[in-house]
């Protein structure tokens, strides 16, 4: 588990071994088979992942190249929501999707 400064200061980036794609707006993220032994019973097998909008653009921005802050500006400008509010946001989705292994940190 990454430590609240690994949190913001890191350059999230996507799982490579997760397929995913971007329909209207919306992501949908495919895991294989295995990818999270630890994971619970109904997703060893594989799963599927539907990202609301919002969740889904701080899918698209996880590309290793920007940290939390650096999303989370992002977000406060094509969303029209206050910074911290972003900032919040996206380290809680980046956190959880981190501890289902999909993204990296």
């Amino acid at each position: 588990m990454p430590t609240a400064e690994e949190l913001l200061s890191g350059k999230p980036r996507r799982h490579p071994d997760v397929a995913w794609r971007n329909w209207d707006g919306e992501v949908v993220i495919l895991t294989p088979s295995g990818h999270d032994p630890e994971g619970p019973p109904e997703q060893r097998d594989g799963a599927e992942h539907d990202l609301n909008p919002v969740a889904s653009r701080v899918w698209e921005l996880c590309d290793g190249e920007r940290n939390i802050l650096q999303i989370a500006r992002v977000l406060a400008d094509e969303f029209e929501v206050d910074e911290q509010t972003a900032a919040r946001d996206a380290a809680e989705f980046v956190l959880e999707m981190s501890r289902r292994k999909l993204i990296q940190i």
